[in-house]
Parts: structure tokens; sequence; C-alpha cells
């Protein structure tokens, strides 16, 4: 399990867990959103970037 955390706003993130399919491991969100095959952390990172980014910069604007 990995849990995603921003440095900056600690109570915004997502844990992430890698889970066995038919076609080898894949990253898994908390809500349960395969995202990417686990031997493709960058894909993943970006995913999990793109899916956190619209909180952050909400609130990096009301900053």
């Amino acid at each position: 399990m990995l849990r995603v955390r921003s440095p900056d706003v600690t109570s915004i993130g997502e844990t992430v867990t890698a889970v066995r399919h038919v076609d080898g491991w894949w990253f898994r969100t908390s809500a349960g959103r395969s995202i990417e095959h686990a031997s493709d952390t960058a894909s993943a990172a970006r995913t999990i970037d793109a899916m956190l980014r619209p909180w952050l910069d909400a609130v990096e604007r009301r900053r």
C-alpha cells in the first residue's frame, strides 16, 4: 500500500495498492479503480497527479 499526499496539503491524497489481475499486477485506487499496470510507475504517477490536481489547484486558489 502506498499513501500519496501533498507535502503542502496533507489532507488531500490517495491510497494506492497493487492487486493481481489475470494479466499481471495493477495499481488500484482506494475507490477500486485500476489505474495502470504496476510495471508502468511513471504512468501511474501521472494518473494519480491528474486525479488529485483539481483538488490541489482549488486549495492553491484559496490561498
